[in-house]
């Protein structure tokens, strides 16, 4: 079907342009070329007393028979080129409108306050400087730390007190949340639990894995 279809539209273009080709300007190229050119070097060769009239008709009549076959080959040629390049046209078309459908769908529609917040977050990311995107997926991935008696585990490349001091920073820029029980000494080490703010959960995933 797909094969029959191309044939038919390869035939209408072919037609087309054999169409455009024949202007009234080649019309008169060819009647020069295989009609008045053969009996004008006849006449200047052999005179019009041995000029044959059939000779001319056939020189003529050849002439144009090559000149058809030739054209139609070129409007076939032509033809399946102008197909080809609407196929591309059009396969570029549909690519660029996935592409900016899939871009569509990627961006995030926020509200004015979550985009405050996007922002907010964004900024303080590049404030906490480069070690802050591992440290806070680590902060994400285990959801709390809690620090007591004994430390949790601790981001990669940090110390126990590069950590405390990391994620005390990002309390106060609003990326985390801390809480500290206060326990009676005597009976239980107090603790330090941090988790990210719940504000900026979507928020820092959308940030932390872009």
């Amino acid at each position: 079907m797909v094969n029959s279809t191309y044939a038919r539209r390869l035939r209408t273009a072919a037609r087309d342009d054999f169409s455009k080709f024949w202007t009234a300007h080649r019309y008169w190229v060819t009647f020069v070329s295989f009609l008045l050119a053969p009996m004008m070097f006849q006449l200047t060769t052999t005179g019009w007393e041995k000029m044959r009239p059939l000779d001319i008709v056939e020189s003529a009549g050849i002439g144009t028979v090559l000149s058809v076959i030739g054209n139609s080959l070129i409007a076939l040629f032509k033809g399946a080129e102008s197909l080809d390049s609407d196929l591309h046209g059009e396969i570029q078309k549909r690519d660029g409108m996935i592409a900016e459908y899939e871009r569509s769908l990627q961006k995030p529609q926020r509200t004015p306050a979550e985009n405050h917040k996007y922002n907010s977050a964004r900024l303080a990311l590049e404030r906490l400087g480069p070690s802050a995107v591992n440290a806070l997926r680590h902060l994400s991935i285990h959801r709390e730390l809690i620090f007591s008696l004994t430390h949790p585990p601790l981001p990669e490349g940090m110390d126990l007190g590069e950590a405390m001091n990391f994620y005390i920073s990002c309390v106060r820029e609003g990326l985390v949340s801390r809480h500290d029980i206060n326990a009676d000494i005597n009976t239980e080490c107090p603790s330090v639990i941090f988790e990210i703010a719940p504000g900026m959960i979507s928020i820092l995933e959308e940030l932390l894995y872009a």
